[in-house]
């Protein structure tokens, strides 16, 4: 049992769970706006997830990530190299549009991880403009990626799935937010120091109400796409409202992060059946 918790940590540690609910994402805009799924992209987006989310977590500074003495930040430190070549190789197979959005995705990532100016402030400890800035970015490489990867216009369809997405992950972070209220400094002015745990939990039923609300809007509406963004509303929005500072382990990390897992299962399951 200890070398299953083991490899099971090293699993949420390394970012490969983060890394599948990302690729879990593109599957469900390609379900949600009926393009191809590109096996390239798709490795792509997986392979510089987890490359990406490490750097973020372990060390924003290049020297802090190359020297590494920990035996343990050692093996993620290879796995996030190891995935980033992986990344670099599919990349080749993508085009000059993804290219760009990849650019605009780095811009923004840089923004959010490293200081703007020597001695200024990350844009992570802007408080509202963290959240914003997260949503933005896993919407753009979940929905506009995959749409440009197909040659698909940007459709009306297009830009509330985006919209939608932008929605989910500002609500499917704050478990993570109202979690880390107690560890954070006053100075990142995230929600729950801005709002309060209670007002914060009122906010992200709002930004699924609104969520699923812009699903009625769409020109194309998948099969079984109502009920299913409505089972999966329901079930993060219970996973926010029960959400705590003193949460039990995997919470967040493994069970909150996980619902696109569950959301692409449950469609990719009702599309066979």
């Amino acid at each position: 049992m200890r070398i299953f918790k083991v490899l099971f940590d090293f699993y949420l540690d390394a970012s490969i769970h983060v890394a599948f609910a990302a690729i879990s994402l593109v599957g469900i805009s390609c379900i949600s706006l009926n393009i191809p799924i590109d096996s390239h992209l798709l490795i792509f987006v997986f392979a510089g997830s987890v490359a990406v989310y490490n750097f973020i977590k372990y060390g924003v500074k290049a020297e802090k990530y190359l020297k590494v003495t920990n035996t343990y930040h050692k093996r993620i430190q290879f796995i996030s190299i190891a995935f980033l070549g992986l990344a670099l190789y599919h990349l080749w197979f993508l085009n000059l549009g993804v290219y760009l959005s990849l650019l605009t995705i780095a811009i923004l990532v840089g923004l959010y991880a490293l200081p703007l100016l020597p001695k200024a402030s990350k844009l992570r400890n802007w408080g509202v403009s963290k959240v914003v800035i997260i949503g933005v970015v896993w919407a753009i490489a979940t929905v506009l990626l995959p749409v440009i990867k197909a040659g698909h216009s940007f459709s009306w369809d297009v830009w509330i799935v985006f919209s939608q997405r932008v929605l989910f992950v500002l609500a499917w972070i704050l478990p993570f937010e109202i979690r880390d209220l107690k560890y954070d400094s006053p100075d990142l002015r995230t929600l729950p120091q801005s709002f309060g745990p209670h007002r914060t939990k009122v906010l992200g039923a709002i930004l699924l109400a609104i969520m699923y609300i812009l699903l009625f809007f769409k020109d194309y509406i998948a099969p079984y796409e109502i009920p299913i963004s409505l089972i999966i509303v329901a079930i993060l929005l219970l996973f926010i409202w029960a959400s705590k500072q003193e949460q039990r382990p995997y919470y967040a990390s493994f069970f909150v992060e996980g619902i696109p897992l569950l959301w692409v299962g449950i469609w990719s399951f009702l599309q066979a059946s």
